[in-house]
C-alpha cells in the first residue's frame, strides 16, 4: 500500500455523525436505530422460524449417556473432548432428521441494512472545518458522498490524511514479510527487538513494534500482549480453568445455536488453508456461545434475554427440574451469524491448544470483530469501513470508480463488503492476513481495511477496466490468494 501510509494517533474517539448539527444529527441516529431494530426483527422472525419448523428446541438438557460421551480420561484426570461428545450431531442421521441450520443473519443483510440508511446533509455543508492536528477537512464530505452506495453521515478519512496518520505503513520503512526476507540482518534484529519487548511485556512498544508487522515465531505473544483484558499471573492456567467450566456446560446442556455453529465451521472444508482446524474452530465458538464473559465486556451483547417468549420458551422447557445457568439466550448474548467461523479462522494458525486459542478469540472478539458485523456509530465499525473504502477508492481512481459503478452497475463496495467484514480472512493468503492484522492491532485502528480493499481494485485495475459485465468484474477479482 504505498499510496495510503501516514502517522499513528491514539485511538480515534470520532463517532459518526458528530461533524452534523444537532437536527441532522438526532435524524441519523434515529435511522441507525431503526436499522439496528430491523436487523433485531429479522433475527427474532428466523429465530421463530427454526424453532416451529425443526425438532431442535431453544436449549436441552442432554442425556446422561450423552453428556458422558464428552469426558475421556487421559493421564491421571479427567478432560472434556468437544468434537468426540458432538460426533453425532454431526453425523449422517442427525442431519436426516434436521434441517441444516445456518446463522441468523448474513453479510447481504447487514449490507442491506446499511444502504437503506438515506442521506443527511448538514446544514453547514461546504464550509471548511479544522481538525484537532490542524488538517482541513471538507465538512461537505465530497469524496464520502459523490455516487456512493452507503449513504452515511460520516466525514470519512482523506488519502492525505490516512498517509499522515499512517505513515509506519509506507515503503520507506521495513517490514517483516517484505524486507525480512531477503535481509538476513533485518529479521535478527527484527526478532531480536520482539524478544525485548516480550520480556519487558511493554504494551506500548508492543503497538509500535507490530506496525512493521511481527516475525511469526513470536506472534502469538505480542498478540496476547496488546489484546490482554484480564492481567494474570499465569494465564495458562487462567485459560484452563476458565475454559474446563465452559466445556462442561457445553457437555451439559445442547442449545439451537450449537448447530449453527457446526454448520457454519464445516465452511473450513472448501479453505485448503483452514480445513484442517474445522474442529478447532467449532470447538471455539461452542466455548463463546457459553461464555456470559462478553454480557459485560462485548458491546453488542444483549445482557438480558433478547426477546420474553425466549426466557418464556426456556422456562416452560426446564419446568423447575434442572437449573439452566444462563442470564442470556444464547449465554455470551450473541447471536451467531453465517460466517462467524471466519473470525475464528484467524486464531487457528496462531494458537494450536483450545483454551489458549479461545482466550485470544474472546479478546479479539470484543475489542474488533464485533464490530465488524453490527450496526453501530463506531468510528473504525463496519459502517464506516464501507464509506471509507468508497471515499478512498473514488480519490485514488474516480475512473475505475465510475466504470465499475455506472457503466457497469456493479459498486465496489458489493464486493468489497465481505472482505472487510470479515477482515480478509479467506480472500488473502493466511500469512497475509496475518501480517494485515498485525498492522491493525499496532495502529489500534480497522481503516487498514479499507485502504486494502481500496489497494486491491487498484491492483486488478487493467482487468476490472476491461470488464464489460458482472461476471467479468468477479473473475477479475478471483484468486487474490495468490497474487
Amino acid at each position: 500500500m504505498p499510496f495510503l501510509v501516514g502517522r499513528y494517533f491514539p485511538k480515534s474517539l470520532r463517532l459518526i455523525g458528530t461533524h452534523l448539527d444537532a437536527f441532522s444529527q438526532n435524524q441519523f441516529e434515529i435511522q441507525v436505530r431503526g436499522a439496528k431494530w430491523d436487523m433485531d426483527m429479522i433475527i427474532k422472525r428466523r429465530l421463530e422460524r427454526m424453532t416451529r419448523d425443526n425438532r431442535v428446541p431453544l436449549v436441552d438438557r442432554r442425556r446422561k449417556n450423552d453428556e458422558d460421551t464428552f469426558y475421556i480420561k487421559a493421564v491421571g484426570k479427567t478432560d472434556v473432548c468437544l468434537s468426540t461428545g458432538l460426533e453425532y450431531s454431526r453425523s449422517i442421521e442427525f442431519r436426516k432428521n434436521v434441517e441444516v441450520l445456518t446463522g441468523l443473519y448474513s453479510a447481504d443483510d447487514i449490507f442491506e441494512a446499511i444502504r437503506s440508511l438515506q442521506p443527511i446533509t448538514p446544514r453547514h455543508t461546504g464550509k471548511s472545518q479544522n481538525t484537532d492536528d490542524g488538517l482541513k477537512t471538507s465538512s461537505g464530505g465530497l469524496f464520502s458522498t459523490f455516487w456512493s452506495t452507503c449513504h452515511i453521515a460520516y466525514q470519512a478519512l482523506t488519502v492525505e490524511e490516512f498517509r499522515h496518520e499512517f505513515k509506519e505503513l509506507c515503503p520507506n520503512f521495513l517490514h517483516v514479510g517484505v524486507d525480512d526476507l531477503d535481509d538476513d540482518t533485518f529479521a535478527t534484529k527484527t526478532s531480536q527487538a520482539a524478544n525485548r519487548i516480550l520480556s519487558s511485556k511493554s504494551i506500548s512498544e508492543a503497538h509500535c513494534f507490530s506496525k512493521q508487522g511481527i516475525p511469526g515465531h513470536c506472534r502469538a505473544d505480542m498478540w496476547d500482549l496488546m489484546i490482554q483484558s484480564d492481567f494474570t499471573i499465569d494465564s495458562r492456567q487462567n485459560a484452563l480453568e476458565h475454559c474446563c467450566f465452559l466445556k462442561a456446560q457445553v457437555a451439559r446442556y445442547e442449545l439451537l445455536t450449537d448447530h449453527m455453529i457446526i454448520s457454519d465451521s464445516e465452511d473450513c472444508k472448501a479453505d485448503d488453508n483452514y480445513f484442517v482446524f474445522e474442529d478447532l474452530v467449532q470447538d471455539i465458538l461452542l466455548l463463546w456461545s457459553r461464555d456470559e464473559w462478553h454480557l459485560k465486556n462485548s458491546p453488542n451483547a444483549h445482557p438480558t434475554f433478547f426477546d420474553a417468549w425466549i426466557e418464556t420458551e426456556i422456562k416452560n422447557k426446564m419446568k423447575g427440574k434442572w437449573s439452566l445457568p444462563v442470564k442470556s439466550y444464547p449465554p455470551n448474548g450473541i447471536f451467531p451469524f453465517s460466517g462467524i467461523s471466519s473470525y475464528a479462522m484467524l486464531v487457528t494458525f496462531i494458537r494450536a491448544e483450545l483454551e489458549t486459542a479461545y482466550m485470544m478469540f474472546r479478546e479479539l472478539y470484543a475489542k474488533y470483530f464485533f464490530k465488524l458485523h453490527t450496526i453501530s456509530t463506531y468510528s473504525d465499525g463496519i459502517m464506516t469501513l464501507a464509506v471509507t473504502f468508497e471515499s478512498f477508492l473514488k480519490q485514488l481512481d474516480p475512473l475505475l470508480f465510475l466504470h465499475l459503478t455506472h457503466e457497469i452497475g456493479c459498486p465496489p463496495i458489493t464486493y468489497a463488503f465481505r472482505w472487510l467484514m470479515f477482515g480478509f480472512v479467506g480472500v488473502l493468503d493466511v500469512e497475509q492476513v496475518l501480517l494485515l492484522w498485525d498492522r491493525i492491532l499496532g495502529f489500534d485502528r480497522m481503516e487498514i481495511l479499507s485502504a486494502v480493499g481500496a489497494s486491491i481494485f487498484l491492483f486488478r485495475k487493467e482487468r476490472l477496466m476491461e470488464a464489460k459485465t458482472e461476471k467479468d468484474v468477479e473473475r477479475a477479482l478471483m484468486d487474490l490468494a495468490n497474487d
